[in-house]
Formats: C-alpha cells, structure tokens, sequence
C-alpha cells in the first residue's frame, strides 16, 4: 500500500487479494476479484480461507462445464454456505467472459445507465484532528462531492463537529465499522444528529440488526447498513425490523454482481436508498462496483477511490481516475472496460493455483 489506512477495526498497512482468470475452450479469458484480508478482523473469510474454498470446493465444478448465463454459472455451487468473497472472484469471472461474448459492457450487463458516477472520499483515523481537516481540505479540493469519516468511540463527536463546522454545507457521512454497543455509546451516537450527517453508516456487530433498529427509532439520520447486509434475504429481515433506511452493497461482499443486484431491486422496491462501496480492490473488482454504480438507483456517492490513494501500482492501466467535479466516468467498452495488467499480475502474485 502507498499510504497506511486506519479504521477502528485495525490498521491496514498491506493488501492482500485473490484474483480470478477463468479460461475458456476457445481462448477467452474472464478475470474477477476475491478482494480479501489476512486475518478474519475485517470479514469472516481470509485470504487463505478464500484459496481453500475456490481450489477445492468451486474450481472443480466449473471444469469442462458449459454455462450461457449467470443463474446456470451459480448453480454449479449452489449448496456451498457463505464464503460470498470466495465466490465473488468466481463469479465475477464469469460476468467478465459474459461481456466479452455478448461484446456490450459490464454496464449494459447489469442495466446501467449514467455516464458517470458521483464519489466520495473515506478520511481514516488520523494521528490528529488537524491532520484530519488537511486531508479533508485536500480531497476537497480533489473534487469529490462527499466525505465519509471513519470513527470510533472516542473519535466521534469532536472530529464530526469540527469537520462540519469548517465546512457547512458538504455530505458528510461516518462509518462507525462495527465498532459501537448501544448500551455504551447509545448518547454518543443520537448526538450526532446534530451534525446533519446524510448517515450513520454500520455503527454495531454485523449480526445485531435488533440494536441498529432500536438505534434508528427517533434517529433523523439514516443508519445505513454495510457489513449486516449479505443478500437480499438480510435486507428484508432488516427491513421488517426499520433497522435502517440506506444500503451500502459490495458486490464481493454478497457474492458478486447477482446478489447486488438482488439487493438493490429489493432497497428500490421498498424505498430504501443504495450506494456502492468498495473493499480496498484493484482496478479489476472496482471495474465491476463501478458497473454497478452507474444503476439510475444508486444515487449517493460511491467509495471508489483511485488506486494510487492507497496502491502503489494498479493491475489495470490506464486505470481510472477521478475528474475535477469528483465523478468517475464509467466505461462503455465489451468487457471489463479496462486494459488489464498480466504482467502486474504476475509481478505481485505470492501463490498460483491452477485447476484444469
């Protein structure tokens, strides 16, 4: 990583990911993301949990099989429980083969309509609050139309206040990453009310939807749940109990680019807004966020950073950037919309495996 980011589940100082090439008879190749952490801090699965799932249980499903669409592709491994990161890579994969044989874009694919998506910038937690407004300043003068804080109990109150005291009118959100309990913080969090935040985004454990609704009641902020919602069956539990009024999906956190878009026609339907966030990928699993992003529905600002805010080099290239008015053009070519790096790939790779 070109810059150490830290949040209150821990500091990243490296980047560990799985990428996905799946090869077929006739010499297309389709590459997709298991975007992963080494230790399960950040999510259930790792890294090498992900490997074991895909070599061993996935991979050798798909060998000499015939898939024509994605629900044929999914049922290969159907009966798997969880790993949604494992089978993120393996589907997405599939989605990229899918473009390049239809020759229409990741877009097109997934009924993508914007040019360009809108996106914001996550500020970690810094060493000091001055340090924190400098990087604000600077990613606003970057452009980007909204600023999330990561916070935690005892950097919350103070810096969401003096963010939003020098700068009034900006979309401010903040990120609690599971780090609250509501019978600790719960004054803490109301209090933040004050600061015309547009959310609160996964403030308790993924699994407690009963405290995230019993939060949201007399709340006027919207709590928007991230790691909580892992497919559209979660969302609607979620919903029954109004443990939220936002979404936050990424398509290599639920399994890939199907279940997004599950969840997203399930938020639609019931009024929920939704937005695309992202898990520190390179530019080929920010390739399929960004196909989803560009639904007319997604209509908050995005977490799609340029890679050369954390990552020292891109396995894409050109990869994309973010213009002066803080939005993302979004690709219209067959495929991934991006000129793939092999050699970057090879370059980075620690362990290989191949199943044939």
């Amino acid at each position: 990583m070109a810059r150490h980011f830290k949040l209150s589940l821990g500091e990243l100082t490296y980047k560990e990911t799985i990428i996905v090439a799946l090869h077929t008879a006739d010499g297309l190749v389709g590459y997709g993301e298991s975007s992963t952490f080494p230790l399960p801090t950040f999510t259930q699965e790792t890294t090498e949990s992900c490997m074991h799932v895909q070599t061993t249980f996935i991979a050798p499903r798909l060998v000499e099989k015939e898939f024509t669409t994605v629900q044929s592709f999914r049922d290969a491994y159907a009966d798997l429980l969880g790993n949604p990161i494992a089978q993120a890579g393996m589907e997405c994969a599939f989605w990229h083969l899918l473009s390049q044989y239809q020759k229409v874009s990741l877009k097109e694919l997934v009924g993508g309509t914007k040019k360009e998506i809108p996106v914001g910038e996550s500020i970690s937690i810094n060493p000091s609050l001055e340090e924190t407004l400098r990087e604000v300043e600077q990613r606003l003068n970057e452009g980007y139309v909204r600023i999330k804080l990561k916070i935690m109990p005892g950097w919350d109150t103070a810096i969401v206040s003096a963010v939003r005291n020098a700068w009034p009118h900006i979309e401010l959100t903040v990120d609690g990453n599971m780090s609250y309990r509501l019978e600790k913080h719960e004054r803490v969090l109301r209090s933040l009310d004050a600061f015309r935040l547009t959310m609160i985004e996964q403030p308790f454990k993924m699994d407690n939807l009963v405290d995230h609704a019993a939060l949201q009641r007399g709340l006027k902020t919207a709590i928007c749940l991230d790691e909580s919602i892992t497919s559209a069956q979660n969302l609607a539990t979620a919903h029954v109990l109004r443990a939220c009024k936002i979404v936050n999906i990424k398509p290599v956190r639920v399994g890939g680019l199907d279940e997004s878009l599950k969840i997203y026609d399930y938020a639609l339907s019931h009024g929920i807004a939704v937005w695309c966030g992202g898990m520190f990928e390179t530019g080929i699993g920010r390739a399929f966020n960004i196909a989803l992003a560009s639904k007319e529905g997604c209509n908050l600002a995005a977490d799609m950073s340029p890679y050369n805010m954390y990552l020292t080099e891109d396995l894409i290239d050109p990869s994309y950037e973010v213009k002066p008015n803080g939005h993302i053009d979004v690709p219209d070519e067959p495929g991934l919309g991006y000129h793939i790096r092999v050699d970057r790939i090879k370059k980075y790779t620690l362990q290989k495996e191949v199943i044939t």
